[in-house]
């Protein structure tokens, strides 16, 4: 306490005890001492109104601009009419957000009332447009004549200095006694936080205030307060703004009508294909509802519909860990989910270690390439691995882009909200300007610069998916017993598998990176401007162990079947929970990282983690795989075959591809702050799951299995015919007569592709 403040307490002590003694009653004497205690308190009332922590935004910010400006001229029209109490004036100033509450607390989304402004400004003579300032602490000066405030008498506060602070990520980590502003400065915030000065301000403008406008007067706004002695700046980006006429018109333009035309004519083809016959016969519907429903076919005669369960199960976990992501990222009012003590919580490791799950993929992919038999007998008869790799390419590629069109130019039409436009317009931006690296698969080397938004953020898996599968095609082939002796297949399998691990160990022992990549809150803003994201994160050669994995456990399981191999009922139990503990393990080893609070753990601490973590992962799963596969039935492996279980799973792929932005396009119209829990992610995830299915289903009737059976039809020809009508035959008891279709109905056999390749892709998540 200051020598002011100690006088005047000291002073109204005095009066207090005066007071008492008088029996609450103050003799006509004393009334002018009593209106100077009176002017006294109001003083230093104001001392704690005009001493607030974040400067006051408001929505009459434009009289600052040139009186010649349209948006002084609509803002003096508003303030004016605010003075008389006037409706549609006192709408547009209540739905503005005002001051900061919570800012201490982590609340960096201060929304105001969106519908509240954007309704108003119908009715209002000067517009509305609603726009969320991003108030921050500035280091330094960032605007032309730029000044400290002069600070209050009984302020005397002096910025944090360069040396040892207190680590810390939330406020309740800090000295309860310590200086607030330190806090709202960041001094000691740990590498990742969001600092609690950061919020965005939501303010409702005459429409004639831009964004560019807007900033300028917040900005002078800012150097005329005299609420803080923190030095503040401001920002107002065109993606954070929005008029009441850009909601009334929309953004349906002539791209998204295409889409919706696009849509609406595939549907129509599905619906009358099986009315009509010819060449639309690939579209009949019902020949790709009752390929769903029926049971997986042996590959290289084996029972893989287990797998078929793992890739469903792992599909919803993967679904539910971005769920967590995008509720953390996005409007919350519960900023814990943002710290250590989310990151270090084994509940939460399923979210902050998801990485893993898509390792799974990735092990798959390389377990049903090695049990192939075209791929692996890519030595004797090139044709089939290119075949293979062309109707993988076709087979992926259609529906990816009929995805990618929707990002594109329909996803910022179908809603609105306070964060719509900044979601919508990165992904779309990024989907028109890099289609075509996606579409080559090479968007995890390809994209711009570290922060720029990249076309679906989790499209980097399908290009490294299809990179290993090329590249598989070769490695195959080489780990073949027709190409090796037994002694040598060791050490093939060996040297592979240290290749695979070295670029992982090597690049976070020189490089110092830290051994995974931690989610913190800036990571979950924006990921790309992440250093690790690009250069380690999506990059092929770094994930490369789970699918050498898979390749190698894929030989050993063919090993298994030439030998007969069963397991026995407890071998089954012990290895399958087991394998299930490890991952289990494995998967909560993230908290041991987590904390960027504490110190970083050694350089060679993390090459290891790096490089075996994944790889561990893929074994664990390898052995559960076994287990599941020649192992007895156990209540694991009937869950996993159930049927319903693996007919939704043959939906994974459109799921992947759709629920990323089902959880945006929620997110984004979203009108106020949520506290997300695990409970609300859970819930959230559910209805993300069934918007996901719905669309998926439609994306395979009308777009994956026709394109699966015209690429077949293309790459196979005569073959395809021959597999037609002997499958027809087999399967007449089952399949429903169509008079009206001229051609024989395909079965699901070939729908899903010839042969062993197409039982591959079916259990594969991609």
């Amino acid at each position: 306490m200051n020598a002011a403040s100690a006088a005047f307490y000291l002073l109204l002590a005095v009066v207090l005890k005066s007071l008492r003694e008088h029996g609450g009653r103050i003799r006509p004497a004393h009334g002018r001492g009593e209106g100077a205690i009176v002017a006294m308190l109001v003083v230093e009332a104001s001392v704690l109104v005009d001493g607030a922590l974040y400067p006051r935004l408001t929505p009459t910010a434009g009289l600052l601009l040139p009186p010649d400006t349209e948006c002084h001229e609509h803002t003096l029209r508003l303030q004016r009419a605010f003075k008389n109490r006037t409706l549609w004036a006192a709408r547009m100033v209540d739905a503005s957000a005002g001051s900061v509450v919570g800012g201490l607390w982590g609340a960096h989304f201060q929304l105001g009332s969106f519908d509240g402004c954007l309704s108003a400004g119908t009715s209002s003579p000067v517009g509305a447009r609603y726009c969320l300032a991003r108030l921050f602490a500035a280091d330094a000066p960032q605007v032309p004549g730029f000044h400290p405030r002069r600070q209050h008498p009984h302020q005397h506060y002096r910025p944090c200095e360069a040396g040892p602070q207190q680590r810390w990520d939330h406020v309740t980590g800090l000295d309860p006694e310590s200086d607030a502003r330190d806090a709202l400065q960041g001094c000691g915030l740990v590498d990742g936080s969001i600092p609690l000065a950061d919020v965005l301000v939501a303010l409702c403008v005459p429409e004639s205030c831009g964004a560019v406008p807007l900033q300028a007067a917040l900005k002078k706004s800012l150097l005329r307060a005299s609420a803080s002695d923190i030095a503040f700046d401001v920002r107002v980006e065109e993606e954070y703004c929005v008029s009441h006429r850009e909601l009334q018109d929309g953004q349906f333009g002539l791209a998204a009508l295409f889409f919706w035309t696009l849509v609406l004519a595939l549907s129509a083809a599905a619906v009358t294909a099986p009315y009509l016959g010819g060449r639309l016969s690939a579209w009949d519907w019902r020949t790709h509802v009752a390929a769903l429903a029926r049971p997986d076919a042996p590959l290289s005669g084996m029972d893989l519909s287990a797998l078929s369960g793992v890739r469903g199960v792992n599909m919803v976990l993967l679904l539910g860990a971005h769920r967590a992501f995008n509720s953390a990222k996005l409007a919350t009012t519960n900023q814990f989910i943002n710290t250590a003590e989310s990151r270090t919580a084994p509940l939460h490791a399923l979210g902050h270690h998801a990485s893993l799950l898509v390792d799974t993929c990735f092990f798959m992919s390389g377990l049903l390439m090695s049990l192939s038999p075209s791929v692996r007998q890519g030595t004797q008869d090139n044709h089939n691995a290119l075949r293979a790799t062309a109707s993988r390419y076709l087979r992926l590629t259609l529906p990816y882009a009929m995805v990618m069109l929707f990002y594109a130019f329909a996803m910022e039409s179908l809603g609105s909200g306070p964060l719509w436009k900044s979601i919508t317009m990165p992904e779309a931006a990024a989907c028109r300007r890099w289609w075509w690296a996606n579409l080559l698969y090479v968007n995890n080397y390809v994209h711009g610069q570290p922060g720029e938004y990249a076309c679906m953020l989790q499209s980097w898996s399908l290009a490294v998916d299809m990179q290993q599968f090329v590249l598989g095609t070769v490695l195959v082939p080489l780990l073949t017993p027709a190409s090796n002796s037994a002694n040598s297949l060791p050490r093939w399998s060996a040297c592979i598998l240290a290749v695979a691990l070295l670029p992982p160990f090597v690049a976070t022992l020189v490089e110092g990176w830290p051994p995974l990549l931690v989610w913190s809150a800036r990571a979950l803003q924006n990921p790309f401007a992440e250093p690790m994201f690009y250069s380690m994160y999506v990059a092929t050669q770094f994930r490369a162990a789970p699918y050498v994995v898979g390749v190698l456990a894929g030989c050993v399981m063919l090993r298994f079947k030439e030998r007969s191999l069963e397991l026995n009922l407890w071998d089954s139990t012990r290895l399958t929970w087991g394998s299930l503990a490890a991952m289990l393990t494995l998967l909560t080893s993230s908290v041991l990282f987590a904390d960027l609070s504490a110190p970083a753990p050694p350089s060679l601490v993390s090459a290891l983690y790096a490089a075996l973590c994944p790889f561990a992962w893929a074994a664990a799963l390898a052995v559960f795989v076994v287990a599941v596969t020649f192992g007895q039935r156990t209540a694991v492996v009937g869950l996993l075959r159930w049927q319903p279980l693996v007919t939704l799973s043959r939906l994974s792929y459109g799921v992947y591809l759709v629920h990323f932005a089902v959880q945006l396009l929620q997110g984004g119209a979203e009108r106020a702050p949520r506290n997300v829990t695990v409970a609300t992610v859970f819930r959230d995830g559910f209805s993300d799951l069934v918007i996901a299915l719905i669309v998926s289903a439609w994306l395979h009737l009308i777009v994956e299995a026709p394109v699966r059976y015209l690429a077949k039809s293309a790459l196979y020809g005569r073959r395809l015919v021959i597999n037609v009508k002997l499958c027809r035959k087999r399967t007449a008891s089952e399949m429903t007569a169509s008079s009206a279709s001229p051609t024989p109905t395909p079965t699901p056999a070939v729908l899903n592709g010839i042969g062993s390749i197409g039982s591959a892709a079916k259990v594969s998540c991609f």
